[in-house]
């Protein structure tokens, strides 16, 4: 298990080892689920697109102005 501390502006480090496991990069989305005072580090994985609705701005045409 993994102990760590939190800083005086609330943060925590998440260890080297934790991080490769959960395959987690500087951009990745966690959440801290909490009940009866046990907190938990869920990775928010990202969903792929399934409609164009939801793919818009993805494309992008270049030579057009």
């Amino acid at each position: 298990m993994n102990a760590v501390l939190v800083t005086s502006k609330r943060q925590v480090t998440i260890p080297a080892n934790v991080r490769r496991e959960l395959g987690t990069t500087p951009v990745t989305k966690v959440t801290f689920p909490a009940k009866n005072g046990v907190a938990h580090l869920q990775v928010e994985r990202q969903r792929a697109h399934s409609t164009v609705a939801g793919s818009a701005g993805l494309i992008v045409v270049s030579g057009k102005t």
